[in-house]
């Protein structure tokens, strides 16, 4: 006999949810109701799901060999609520968001509200943090990403790309003088915003080079690596949106501007709504949307 899809769908939370306990909360039932189902598709497979610890619980080999099926079943069940209601839904009910503060300051920080005005039946809860957030776990709709690929287990969308640049501080550049080529950085102090590659790509005037970069400061904060820069500790390499206000007022000035590094990929995890469901196609499209123009505006910056 197949087993009970509404069994399986309580096991992914709790797997999901870290304990029965925080699944059932999550699902709105009874502790005891989630052990039952449990309990029902371990006496149909005949073994254990989970190594029950004092602690936590653990997958074993089979519980993790179900994982997969069990989330393509919820994803299923997504795609054909979409599909019954497309025709004459439009974006509704609530959004839940996250992604890199930096990309909320230059980016949603427009789209949201623009958003939010011309879908009035939808609301917004948007909370920005650094690090990578797991969209499923977090309980969220939308998570952005800017530079690493997303998992290959999951679902995403590219919806633009962040420009990178050089730059450092005018004083900087007077003491320690102004690389001519990049491999003149070896001789300078390094900053680097994100994972802080040890060798950074460019495409110049004489075709593609990549030089050696070990970096003095590496953070996932832009902020950090702002106000290193405009301190005059060294070069960075940073979005260019990140210091758009700090290029603005003449606290830096962009390096070594022939020679392009490549673009950072922005790109859209999906939580629990799925890529036919409206509110998050219309929230997409709103980012595209806001991409070139953002783009457009920063090269402006760049003259």
């Amino acid at each position: 006999m197949p087993a009970d899809p509404t069994n399986l769908l309580r096991f992914l939370e709790v797997v999901e949810a870290g304990s029965f306990s925080a699944a059932a909360r999550k699902l709105e039932i009874s502790r005891q109701a989630v052990q039952r189902s449990i309990d029902a598709l371990e006496r149909d497979a005949g073994a254990t799901l989970f190594e029950r610890t004092t602690r936590r619980l653990r997958l074993t080999d089979l519980g993790r060999r179900l994982v997969p099926p069990a989330r393509a079943l919820r994803e299923a069940g997504h795609e054909v609520d979409a599909l019954l209601s497309a025709a004459t839904s439009h974006p509704r009910g609530r959004l839940r968001i996250s992604g890199p503060p930096l990309f909320a300051d230059a980016v949603l920080s427009r789209v949201i509200p623009a958003f939010l005005a011309r879908w009035p039946e939808v609301e917004v809860d948007a909370q920005f943090e650094s690090g990578r957030t797991d969209p499923l776990r977090a309980d969220l709709d939308l998570t952005i990403r800017i530079g690493a690929a997303p998992p290959e287990q999951g679902y995403a969308a590219r919806v633009g790309e962040a420009p990178m640049i050089l730059c450092a501080a005018p004083r900087y550049l007077e003491t320690r003088g102004a690389p001519e080529r990049p491999h003149l950085l070896a001789a300078h102090d390094l900053l680097a915003y994100g994972t802080g590659p040890r060798e950074w790509s460019f495409d110049g005037p004489q075709g593609p080079v990549a030089v050696p970069a070990a970096a003095r400061l590496t953070s996932n904060s832009a902020p950090v690596i702002v106000a290193a820069c405009v301190a005059g500790l060294g070069i960075a390499r940073i979005p260019a949106m990140a210091v758009d206000a700090a290029r603005e007022r003449g606290e830096v000035i962009e390096v070594l501007p022939a020679w392009r590094l490549p673009a950072a990929q922005v790109w859209a995890l999906y939580g629990h709504r799925t890529a036919t469901d409206p509110t998050l196609l219309a929230f997409l499209d709103a980012l595209r949307g806001s991409l070139p123009l953002a783009m457009t505006e920063r090269r402006g910056l760049s003259g």
